[in-house]
């Protein structure tokens, strides 16, 4: 996927980000003569979907908001030569992380699947979070991520998983979910933590799951359709019962999830069924915490209040924790969150 960043102050050149696999790369396209410049920068984002990225001064200089897994986002000069000439606003220094690595491994059809993975200090195999971002149309990047940082301080090797639908892997990867909602997501996370386990890196007694939004339905949906691959789950503002959630949610998203499914609840009832967790419910082993919001337009309250019932009604190990919020919270929230996360998954490792 390419996107168009910026025009040069005197309309000569354009500013394009190329995302390909989950790595960005910079590239100057002369309009004229549609002359392209690969900008030799150092790995990272210079691009985030939700906000800032990489733009021409008056000058024509290039600048960007530079990031990676270790070090949070900087505004960086780039020379001509895509190196750093000086860093004018910085977010101050991050403790010591851990850098995290591209792999790739085959899931159950033999397609490749990129993830991004970091290990704490010490040999394997260690307790494992994988994460499932949300979207589905969306895709993790090398870009500063404080929460796996923090997994790793407490010991946890982190794995982020860009599945079947996630973007900038190609059409027919991102569109491959359409009409069977879950399927090859779920393919594809069981493949990651098959490899994770075969390299050594995961204690296959020890792997939990993470995921908010996109990423928080598909933790729970693993948790039902595979129960005995994971210690436990860990969900933020998920969906567990596909048609009740496409009943109360906006009226913008219900289009798109239409899309997905192929039509309404009411058109493919079968489909809606087989996606949700709710299905799955009698078969969940390990223990599970949601965090979900009763203001939330988006994954509305209404379908995890069933869920919910539904596993205690089953006599499941389920907590989960209220906010008064919408689809996000702010920092304060974020950090206690995670502090209740770290007791959970310590208890299960």
């Amino acid at each position: 996927e390419v996107m168009a960043l910026d025009w040069s102050p005197d309309g000569r050149d354009l500013l394009l980000c190329q995302i390909d696999r989950a790595t960005q790369q910079l590239y100057r396209l002369e309009a004229a003569t549609g002359a392209l410049a690969r900008i030799a920068h150092a790995p990272g984002g210079y691009y985030n979907p939700f906000g800032g990225g990489s733009f021409f001064g008056p000058d024509g200089t290039i600048y960007a908001l530079w990031e990676n897994s270790v070090h949070p986002p900087q505004l960086v000069e780039l020379a001509a030569d895509g190196s750093v000439t000086r860093v004018l606003l910085s977010a101050g220094d991050a403790p010591p992380g851990r850098a995290w690595r591209s792999i790739t491994f085959a899931s159950s059809d033999g397609t490749p699947v990129q993830a991004w993975l970091a290990t704490p200090e010490g040999d394997g195999p260690f307790p494992t979070i994988v994460e499932m971002h949300g979207g589905p149309h969306f895709a993790v990047t090398d870009a500063f991520n404080p929460i796996a940082q923090a997994w790793l301080d407490h010991g946890f090797a982190f794995c982020s998983i860009n599945f079947r639908g996630s973007t900038t892997f190609g059409r027919a990867f991102k569109e491959q979910i359409w009409g069977d909602v879950g399927h090859w997501e779920v393919e594809d996370v069981v493949a990651g933590r098959a490899w994770l386990v075969a390299q050594g890196i995961a204690d296959p007694a020890k792997v939990l799951l993470f995921g908010a939004s996109y990423g928080g339905f598909l933790t729970l949906l693993l948790l039902g359709r595979t129960p005995d691959l994971w210690a436990g789950g860990m969900a933020i503002a998920a969906v567990a019962d596909e048609a009740l959630g496409f009943a109360d949610t906006n009226d913008a998203l219900k289009a798109a999830i239409a899309g997905w499914y192929g039509g309404t609840p009411d058109e493919v009832p079968e489909r809606y069924h087989r996606s949700s967790p709710l299905t799955y419910a009698e078969h969940v082993q390990a223990p599970v915490i949601i965090f979900q919001g009763h203001n939330d337009t988006r994954t509305p309250p209404r379908q995890m209040e069933v869920y919910v019932e539904r596993m205690r009604s089953l006599g499941k190990a389920i907590e989960i924790e209220w906010y008064d919020a919408g689809h996000g919270v702010g920092t304060a929230e974020v950090i206690a969150f995670l502090e209740q996360m770290f007791e959970f998954a310590k208890e299960r490792v």
